[in-house]
């Protein structure tokens, strides 16, 4: 076994330990990072509150991976509800469109989100802005309207408090908040045609972390019961930070075990190809260029159009192929019939004297309205744009 073959074996049970020993490590940590994923246990995604809306709506609910667009695009609900939530909603003007003229047909509409697309604030009338307690604690609490009762969670960031633009508006509702006297509205409802869109910016309320604190699965429930209706439950699991996005490396990314080898095998292959490459190269064989044949060319297809008299064919192929000229030449498109300052101007630009420019321009216009076209006109018109284009 020679030399490089042995740092080749080494590399690579080497990264084998490598691999072994920081999977290890790793599987001891707990993931804080906020996915909102259905199919998340970790603190921050929402496996509970989703398998609970399961267990509670059976056949009713509908998990979707689409965009509302294509889901909305063709249904006839009138008393559905469609289930939105992440850290950040941003849609598209078509999905905006959508979602609202579906909400008002007489369906619901959940959104939980610290902030909203501006499109969709704007139309709806409201702002979501940090939530700065005056007394800061390791906890944030929440309330419900008409409800003594508080619900909190360990605050790892701020929340967000929702601001309406007109607080009059009897089309706005507000229906929590994260303080006891009423002031800081984290819940709202808001009517839309027949059809209600309730906004919440408090995503948080719905993970596994909250639901798990002491209490707080009574608020979870209160939203269930909002959710609950005759109709379909479309829960969205598109806009997630943890949603599948990863396309054919889902499965890979899902399972530490396929991700790792997936790792390996591709560690493998570059180091091969630093060891293996130079030894297994051919040599790039010479390859000759191609001969410029568009001489030949045209002067077969010129005396194909001769031998079949086709002397109107001809003349117009030239012409079209003067105006592709010009128009690649001189940036000029020409419109027929051509007035004095146009042929100024390709005068100038192909430096050449106005008179022939005219001279070929009177050809064409000749060309144009005559009946019987002869061999002796269409060599006539060459020679006049030959001179223009030398």
């Amino acid at each position: 076994m020679n030399n490089k073959k042995q740092i080749f074996y080494g590399i690579i049970i080497f990264i084998i330990f490598l691999l072994i020993f920081t999977t290890e490590k790793r599987n001891g940590k707990i993931s804080w990072y906020p996915t909102y994923a259905v199919n998340h246990k970790i603190p921050f995604g929402t496996y509970v509150f989703f398998h609970e809306a399961q267990n509670i709506f059976n056949d009713k609910l509908i998990s979707t991976n689409q965009s509302p667009y294509i889901l909305l695009n063709h249904s006839t609900d009138t008393t559905g509800v469609y289930v939105l939530y992440n850290s950040n909603l941003n849609f598209a003007k078509t999905n905006i469109s959508s979602l609202l003229n579906w909400v008002k047909k007489g369906n619901k509409l959940f959104l939980f989100a610290n902030t909203f697309n501006q499109k969709l604030s704007d139309t709806l009338g409201f702002t979501t802005e940090r939530f700065f307690a005056n007394n800061f604690t390791d906890s944030i609490s929440v309330y419900l309207k008409n409800n003594d009762t508080s619900f909190s969670i360990k605050q790892k960031f701020f929340p967000y408090i929702i601001k309406t633009k007109d607080s009059l508006n009897p089309d706005i509702e507000k229906l929590g908040f994260f303080d006891d006297k009423h002031k800081y509205a984290n819940f709202i409802k808001i009517k839309l045609g027949k059809g209600n869109i309730y906004i919440h910016s408090f995503p948080v309320a719905l993970t596994n972390y909250f639901i798990l604190n002491e209490d707080n699965f009574k608020y979870d429930e209160f939203l269930l019961n909002l959710i609950n209706t005759p109709g379909n439950i479309y829960w969205d699991t598109h806009y997630q930070n943890g949603s599948g996005k990863q396309g054919l490396f889902r499965i890979l990314m899902e399972h530490p075990a396929f991700l790792w080898a997936y790792r390996l095998m591709f560690a493998g292959i570059i180091i091969f190809i630093i060891f293996q490459a130079k030894r297994r190269q051919r040599p790039i064989p010479v390859e000759k260029p191609f001969t410029n044949e568009t001489l030949s060319f045209t002067k077969t297809i010129a005396e194909m159009y001769l031998e079949n008299k086709a002397h109107d064919e001809m003349s117009d192929l030239q012409i079209r192929l003067f105006y592709d000229w010009l128009r690649a030449k001189t940036q000029i498109i020409i419109n027929e019939p051509v007035d004095e300052e146009t042929i100024q101007k390709i005068a100038q630009k192909t430096k050449t004297s106005p008179i022939d420019v005219q001279a070929v321009f009177e050809m064409i216009n000749y060309l144009r309205n005559v009946q019987i076209i002869r061999a002796k006109d269409v060599l006539k018109l060459e020679k006049l744009i030959e001179k223009i284009k030398k």
